[in-house]
């Protein structure tokens, strides 16, 4: 049996997106910032995507901060500060981490 689960519409930030990963290695977590391309700004997929800025750190709120000023959505400010904290926590018990 497949289940059917009903999504809100989703809208996109038009600042562009962040890709997350947690550095167990070292021990931070980068950041980076990525512009949509016009392939998908119209609804379609694009394996073009390119990084405008990238940041790495150990600060939770240092890391928030620059996040947020390169976002134009509340909801997508809330989205990274729910990712972040993630992030810091898998980076703190050493689990991985899967950004959402």
């Amino acid at each position: 049996m497949i289940e059917v689960i009903k999504m809100s519409t989703f809208i996109l930030d038009t600042k562009g997106y962040f890709l997350i990963k947690v550095n167990q290695e070292l021990k931070r977590v980068e950041i980076a910032f990525l512009e949509y391309t016009d392939e998908q700004m119209n609804g379609g997929f694009s394996n073009n995507n390119k990084i405008k800025e990238s940041k790495i750190g150990v600060d939770y709120e240092e890391l928030l901060s620059w996040c947020e000023e390169r976002t134009s959505r509340q909801d997508h400010s809330d989205y990274l500060k729910k990712e972040l904290k993630k992030a810091f926590s898998c980076l703190k018990t050493n689990e991985p981490y899967v950004q959402s």
